[in-house]
């Protein structure tokens, strides 16, 4: 090994990063939808004259965000628990894991001379909107060391990461660079799955990365990596593949709430016995037909699939908003009828509020439960 002289390199990591991001988009939406139902809920409430169902449900539903806000925040306090204290010395690579809960400590040693070898591949971080496709561009370092062990370390900042690569380089440790992208893999692995020893790359100077880290770009123009075992038994699918069929049937779906949404606009909505507020009576046949139905359209069709976007059911109640206005509108030019678009607004809102948002959250907690079963599983076996 060779003797270069270098500063230690060391920082603080408190995981898992990405899920609190996550939590605290969700939180937003939540804290917009608590603002807007509670306001409307007073307004309603101190109106003349007061319309109490309208207002006491907005009321109701602005409280019940309230209580799911708290409890995201009491979450990401939770899943702050961890944080990692690493070093990069002379002596090789240390890593404390703490858990800050029950003061816990998991050590990694990692020694220059027990490292086989490093390979440096792309870490892509999906950071789509609806039917734009972006991703944040980073890295992955595999340290492969002692007994078929594995090490990973992150990277988003290119002077970081070529001041790591030095030291590396410095030892006499072989570098090696890989074009595809490992994060599919890597996420699979915290799965008990991918196996990082089967990785290989081309050697690799150190220098002359193919894209700068840290920057936002259209589109992901690095493969997936999957390990050989996988590639034969044909059991991983593409992970843009994936996405793609999520993208059309988020679309499909979508069409269909807006077409459903015109033929009952014209046909149903307009006729349906009013009360005395203006507020549809709804018997069975409505019930099951309208609301039951437009709930589980999404659920069934799309909201189950990977990669759905957290804001989805809010394009959907802005879809059927229109389908359903519009067509009420227009029959109101023609025909003597109650006025209805604020029956309508409220009709939408309910399907929203009490439909696809438990919904939504509900698939997605049983597909994690199912997930975290089969693996678990999968572990045990």
């Amino acid at each position: 090994m060779k003797n270069n002289l270098h500063q230690p390199i060391t920082g603080t990591i408190q995981t898992p990063q990405e899920t609190t991001r996550l939590l605290k988009r969700v939180m937003k939406l939540f804290i917009i939808i608590c603002i807007i139902t509670s306001g409307g809920g007073i307004y309603y409430l101190v109106s003349e004259p007061p319309h109490w169902i309208l207002a006491s449900t907005l009321l109701f539903v602005g409280i019940g965000f309230a209580f799911l806000i708290f409890l995201i925040i009491y979450f990401i306090k939770k899943m702050k628990r961890y944080e990692v204290d690493y070093e990069l010395n002379e002596q090789g690579y240390f890593q404390v894991k703490r858990d800050l809960r029950t003061g816990t400590k998991e050590n990694i040693a990692v020694p220059f001379d027990s490292i086989h070898e490093i390979i440096v591949g792309n870490n892509m971080i999906d950071r789509s909107q609806y039917r734009v496709v972006q991703f944040y561009t980073g890295a992955f370092m595999v340290v492969k060391y002692g007994n078929n062990q594995i090490c990973f370390i992150e990277f988003f900042d290119n002077n970081e990461l070529y001041q790591w690569i030095d030291r590396f380089h410095d030892k006499g440790i072989p570098l090696f660079k890989t074009y595809h992208d490992l994060r599919p893999a890597y996420l699979d692995a915290q799965k008990m799955s991918a196996d990082f020893n089967q990785l290989e790359g081309k050697p690799w100077n150190g220098k002359n990365l193919p894209i700068t880290l840290g920057e936002t770009i259209q589109g992901n123009p690095f493969p997936p990596w999957e390990p050989e075992s996988e590639k034969a038994s044909g059991k991983q699918k593409p992970d843009m593949d994936i996405r793609e069929q999520t993208k059309k049937w988020e679309f499909r779906t979508g069409v269909v709430l807006f077409i459903y949404a015109v033929i009952l606009g014209f046909t149903v909505m307009p006729w349906q016995p009013v009360d005395e507020d203006n507020v549809w009576v709804m018997g069975s046949l409505f019930i099951l037909g309208v609301f039951i139905l437009n709930i589980l359209l999404p659920i069934i069709l799309v909201f189950w699939r990977a990669y759905t976007k957290w804001y989805l059911p809010i394009v959907y109640f802005a879809v059927i908003l229109i389908g359903h206005s519009l067509p009420v509108w227009f029959v109101s030019l023609f025909v003597d009828t109650p006025p209805l678009l604020l029956t309508v607004f409220s009709f939408d809102l309910l399907v929203f509020l009490f439909g696809w948002i438990p919904g939504f959250i509900l698939v997605k907690i049983l597909k994690g439960i199912y997930h975290f079963w089969k693996y678990n599983l999968r572990r045990e076996s």
